[in-house]
């Protein structure tokens, strides 16, 4: 019998140590992801391990009654409309557009936010330097002195396109917080100027992205208010659709929309 030579010997227990590391953090793997209790011991071949049911993602009720309130009334809308537009008529297509109105302001905050948390989360600062919005690749001139309690310092960029401005809402990609508030840009000379207050704490930002979000939350509630939209199609009072021209339109008799005013060519505003 042939024996085996200490090297030999050495490279089967570093195969063996591999795979015990191997099969270790697979188990451990499985545990994190699955979120299995830990186990008294090994499982049987057979037994079912068990697994957590999927997540249901509910939206807060506040939101979730909302939405349902806007599909309520878009509904009632849309009651009776055509679903090609060329088959209905210029009142008919204003109340569509008015129904798709309701949830517009809803669908652009969705691709703002989208935009922004992908600026923010999944570029590194080379790659905001060639993005339109943000400003990458910043770096620490010098400080410029006190205004009040605050300091003011002076970064410097490259050259680039970005959305940045004096009194625009910035934030740090690095931090998630805000870096200071921007008192002075100089595009051709390629510096910024961030007033900190005397309690910062965070570190100087390499990149700034555009933070300010115009809030719409009354322009949508303000849509819902018109007993106009709120009542839909139920009365046939519910008063006149505002339209660039003033002429009326004739519709059928108790439509809530009758007399609504379109323009010409039979498109609402």
């Amino acid at each position: 019998m042939a024996l085996r030579s200490p090297q030999t010997d050495e490279t089967l227990r570093s195969i063996e140590a591999y795979n015990r590391d191997d099969c270790v953090s697979n188990w451990r793997l499985r545990d994190l992801v699955g979120g299995a209790a830990p186990r008294a011991g090994p499982a049987r071949i057979g037994e079912p391990l068990p697994r957590p049911g999927p997540a249901e993602a509910e939206a807060a009720e506040e939101l979730s009654g909302r939405l349902a309130h806007v599909a309520e009334v878009a509904d009632r809308l849309c009651a009776e409309v055509p679903a090609e537009e060329a088959d209905r008529t210029p009142e008919q297509h204003a109340r569509w557009l008015l129904a798709q109105l309701l949830s517009w302001h809803r669908r652009e905050e969705k691709a703002f936010w989208w935009r922004f948390f992908h600026l923010m989360n999944e570029l590194t600062d080379e790659e905001r330097i060639v993005e339109r919005e943000p400003i990458g690749g910043l770096t620490l001139v010098e400080c410029l002195g006190q205004v009040a309690r605050s300091t003011v310092y002076r970064y410097r960029f490259p050259e680039q396109e970005h959305a940045v401005d004096v009194g625009t809402e910035v934030c740090d990609p690095a931090t998630g917080r805000s870096p200071g508030s921007v008192v002075a840009l100089d595009a051709a000379a390629g510096t910024i100027d961030l007033r900190r207050g005397p309690k910062t704490t965070v570190p100087h930002p390499t990149s700034l992205v555009p933070s300010g979000h115009v809030a719409t939350g009354q322009l949508r509630d303000s849509l819902l208010r018109d007993r106009r939209v709120g009542s839909g199609a139920r009365h046939r009072r519910a008063g006149r659709l505002p339209c660039r021209s003033g002429a009326a339109a004739p519709t059928r008799a108790g439509s809530a929309w009758q007399g609504a005013a379109v323009p010409a060519g039979g498109r609402a505003a």
